[in-house]
């Protein structure tokens, strides 16, 4: 808001929060969207929200694939997906998009493809929804260019996906897309000193006077 942005452009999503941060984020009037049935249910309490989105967690042979993490520790898992808009339902919330993050500097566009064809054979259980967010880490090449994300592509086939969405549902289905340090990490260079090198179980780790 001190950037000058309007309630409805800014989305927030985050987990393990306070009981004061929920009051503080749910009567701020951004979108909300919420990564567990839990946090449903406490926006519910604490501000009587009418309105979210879901962070959804897909399936874990997916992360273990891109990331080599088995389990996702965010967002709602598909088998449980059901449940949660049947609790929102119950408690009169409308749900207005899913969302879903897939892991970090994620070099191939394809596995953002899966993610958003997941992500809309769910949202066709949803009469109310407005938006499909996707988040991540879009791969960036810092040393070299050798394999950099194919911008052109993801665009060409994410939007026709966009626009079977959208036929679905006979209206217009917004596209959300967080693409994070992509926009910026390779446009610099961060210059540092060297303050110290020490060795730990067979491995050199080295400390420097600056961070990102």
């Amino acid at each position: 808001k001190t950037a000058k942005f309007r309630n409805n452009e800014i989305l927030f999503c985050g987990n393990n929060l306070t009981k004061f941060e929920i009051i503080d984020i749910g009567n701020s009037g951004v979108e909300i969207i919420a990564e567990s049935i839990e946090q449903i249910l406490k926006f519910k309490k604490a501000t009587n929200i009418k309105e979210i989105g879901l962070r959804v967690a897909l399936a874990e042979s997916f992360y273990k694939e891109i990331n080599e993490v088995e389990i996702q520790r965010q967002g709602i898992p598909l088998n449980i997906l059901d449940e949660a808009l049947e609790i929102a339902r119950k408690n009169s919330i409308t749900i207005t998009g899913l969302h879903t993050y897939i892991g970090t500097n994620v070099k191939q566009f394809l596995p953002f493809i899966k993610a958003i064809s997941c992500l809309i054979e769910q949202a066709k259980k949803i009469d109310t929804l407005q938006y499909i967010d996707i988040s991540g880490g879009f791969g960036i090449s810092y040393i070299d260019d050798t394999f950099p994300f194919d911008w052109k592509s993801f665009g060409k086939i994410i939007s026709q996906k966009m626009k079977f969405l959208s036929n679905y549902f006979k209206r217009d289905i917004e596209l959300k897309l967080e693409p994070g340090r992509s926009l910026i990490a390779n446009a610099a260079v961060l210059l540092t000193t060297v303050t110290e090198v020490k060795r730990y179980n067979g491995k050199v780790f080295i400390g420097v006077d600056t961070s990102l």
